[in-house]
């Protein structure tokens, strides 16, 4: 996300979306209150003497104060809902609802309600950084799984059937297999470019990984490919990856930190009684007012959640005060659902608190 103008005496930055990811970034830093100004759509409304009736729907310049956002990850758009505060007077849309949709090559204006806090200011930095992206194909004999690691977390995007054929004269795997992978595979790249990617990691059992390299030849694909052998593939075959050694230096490059093992390691000296972790949003509130936070692990969900909003975003700016590490993980991830069920946060101490 590239910020493109920003005005520090009434809190007003503008930004372009340049990566699905940003729309992620971008729903952290809008919030309540927030008045955003963006291109959009809207029905025009004639007067007539007999009544008003609707229009054509016209691209117009407008802005909202944000009452509602929404971020689903798949859906690669940001919806923003409030009452209109600026528009073109022959709408008459100020006072109404709107919804913004934001998507990648959107520019938007934001005017905070406040000053950006240390975390959103952080969020600024990390959207502006050049990041990699790596796409994950996993084949199998009747599946094949692809996924995307990105900044914000490794998803699997989609799981393609194989139709394996299984005509007695045909008693090879190759044989089975190949036809329908070619046409699969032609599939996924055709709406996965990979230019857009700068590593492609091709995962496949020991006896499909000569069959799949030969598929891949035929199509033409190169660049970046790396093969990678998994225990079994499909969809399984990505979260194997996830877990391994030998992936790990590769994935470190793309995502700043591995939730799971960050959550495993706390937990682990949790379980030796170590009384430098706190486990839960309450005992991260109070170890962040200590300045005592040297680590955070928070499910990103408590972000969206109206009622927690404003205590966890004072929350992540006494850790960053204090020179804390902030990891942010999915809610809809493996390791986000297991800390759901602690709480929602484990935080790293730098000290113990009385009373832990």
């Amino acid at each position: 996300m590239r910020v493109l103008e920003r005005v520090e005496k009434n809190n007003s930055l503008e930004v372009l979306v340049e990566a699905p990811e940003d729309l992620y970034y971008l729903s952290l830093i809008v919030e309540r209150g927030d008045v955003v100004y963006g291109y959009t759509t809207r029905q025009l409304r004639i007067d007539r003497e007999e009544g008003s009736e609707k229009g054509e729907r016209v691209k117009v310049y407008m802005g909202i104060e944000v009452e509602k956002k929404s971020y689903h990850r798949f859906s690669n758009s940001l919806r923003l809902t409030g009452r209109v505060v600026d528009a073109p007077e022959y709408l008459h849309a100020k006072g109404s609802f709107h919804t913004l949709v934001v998507r990648v090559g959107d520019r938007v204006r934001i005017v905070k309600r406040r000053p950006l806090t240390s975390f959103e200011e952080e969020l600024l930095r990390r959207a502006a950084t050049n990041y990699r992206r790596v796409l994950l194909l996993s084949v199998g004999e009747d599946e094949v799984a692809v996924g995307v690691v990105s900044p914000i977390g490794i998803d699997v995007r989609g799981v393609a059937r194989l139709s394996t054929s299984r005509r007695r004269e045909e008693k090879s795997i190759r044989e089975r297999v190949e036809p329908s992978l070619r046409k699969v595979l032609e599939r996924i790249f055709e709406q996965y470019r990979l230019e857009d990617y700068e590593t492609v990691v091709v995962a496949a059992p020991e006896h499909l990984k000569r069959i799949l390299e030969d598929v891949m030849s035929r199509l033409g694909v190169k660049g970046r490919i790396r093969y990678v052998k998994v225990y079994e593939g499909g969809e399984a075959g990505i979260y194997e990856l996830t877990r391994r050694d030998d992936m790990r230096s590769l994935f470190s490059e793309v995502r700043r930190e591995f939730e799971q093992e960050n959550i495993d390691e706390l937990l682990a000296r949790l379980a030796r009684g170590d009384r430098k972790v706190a486990v839960g949003l309450e005992e991260a509130f109070r170890a962040a007012e200590w300045g005592a936070v040297k680590k955070l692990l928070l499910v990103d969900d408590a972000l969206f959640d109206e009622e927690l909003s404003d205590r966890v975003l004072t929350l992540l700016d006494n850790v960053y005060r204090h020179s804390g590490n902030i990891v942010l993980v999915p809610g809809n991830s493996e390791a986000g659902e297991k800390l759901k069920r602690m709480g929602k946060a484990v935080a790293e101490l730098y000290f113990p608190l009385e009373n832990q």
